[in-house]
């Protein structure tokens, strides 16, 4: 029976392996991923703010450039009149990402608020360089990778299953062309599903009493 008491102490102290699994349809992204929590249009900007040096907050949560290279070229949330027309000439975040040559190369990283399950946006002249390409983030541990489309108000999207959740997604480039060509391309209309967030009561009392009967299971003795 002390395998039992193990298993019941195992089930309350791990979580289980993540799943993921990549849409490119907003129909079939919304009936697995449930009522989004938000929904960044970036119609909240007044202004073009870039956030080559220091984070942006949105709905979705803070941007950031992860730069080597000192990069300061795109990288910002684009207001009208726009600098680049790299969408439906609404606001949007104007991205930039570039290969990394001897370990030099910018990423932007989307950083969560609040843990996430699902995360879908659309795309804009994402493969005319360098293509671009999304990595999930649990903290340090890469939970997927998929890479973008290059057409215009392409749709992207994912749900995590499992119990597991990301805390931040990554934009890099797909390959390195030599000379920092890098990659370019408009982000917008995300949408974004909240983790719930778990009670931390009924999740000691569940555990509490898987472990008491596996317990009593152990030291009861079989009728002969």
């Amino acid at each position: 029976m002390r395998r039992t008491l193990f298993l019941a102490i195992a089930v309350c102290a791990t979580h289980a392996h993540a799943g993921i699994t990549w849409y490119d349809h907003p129909a079939l992204w919304g009936a697995a991923a449930g009522p989004p929590s938000y929904f960044e249009t970036f119609d909240g900007f007044a202004t073009d703010l870039s956030f080559t040096s220091s984070p942006v907050a949105s709905a979705a949560g803070a941007f950031s450039q992860e730069s080597l290279d000192g990069n300061t070229f795109r990288n910002f949330i684009d207001v009208p009149p726009l600098v680049y027309t790299d969408n439906n000439g609404t606001k949007h975040a104007s991205l930039f990402t570039n290969g990394h040559e001897a370990g030099v190369g910018t990423d932007v990283r989307l950083t969560f608020f609040t843990r996430h399950t699902a995360l879908s946006f659309l795309t804009w002249d994402a493969m005319t360089l360098e293509g671009a390409t999304i990595d999930v983030f649990d903290d340090a541990t890469l939970l997927g990778s998929h890479d973008l489309s290059g057409g215009a108000a392409e749709f992207t999207g994912f749900v995590l299953d499992g119990g597991m959740s990301a805390t931040s997604v990554r934009f890099r480039s797909t390959s390195t062309v030599a000379g920092m060509p890098g990659e370019g391309f408009g982000l917008d209309d995300i949408r974004g599903v909240h983790a719930p967030v778990p009670e931390p009561a009924t999740t000691a009392l569940a555990c509490l009493a898987l472990a008491a009967t596996a317990r009593r299971r152990r030291f009861r003795q079989p009728t002969r």
